[in-house]
């Protein structure tokens, strides 16, 4: 597994309840174990992810690529992701809901990661 990909896990594993000024819910540690799999299935070399925490216990993997801001918002517990595309120079918007055990989950948000 990518170094910085393991770092991030590890972080969100040592969160604590109330993290996020007090609020923030901690990712279902069962969740995490599920991510770390799933992001091990991939060699994420020339794509890797940024990983944060979002304060409902979900998590945020980021990629900035070119004029591109792209994000994928995972459910821990129900394994879906909200895939979001923006172009900041044309201002075009994607929006995908995605269930990552699909088998074409994946696949689908390489290709869209090699696109840009």
């Amino acid at each position: 597994m990518n170094p910085s990909i393991q770092e991030s896990l590890d972080k969100l594993r040592s969160l604590e309840e109330g993290w996020f000024e007090g609020e923030g819910t901690i990712p279902a540690p069962e969740g995490i174990d599920w991510l770390e799999q799933w992001l091990d299935g991939t060699a994420w070399n020339l794509h890797v992810p940024r990983i944060y925490p979002v304060p409902d216990g979900k998590v945020l993997l980021e990629w900035d690529r070119g004029s591109r801001d792209l994000s994928l918002e995972i459910d821990l517990v129900t394994h879906r992701g909200e895939w979001y595309d923006w172009d900041r120079v044309t201002e075009e918007e994607v929006e995908k809901t995605l269930d990552l055990n699909e088998e074409n989950a994946l696949p689908w948000i390489r290709k869209e990661l090699s696109w840009v």
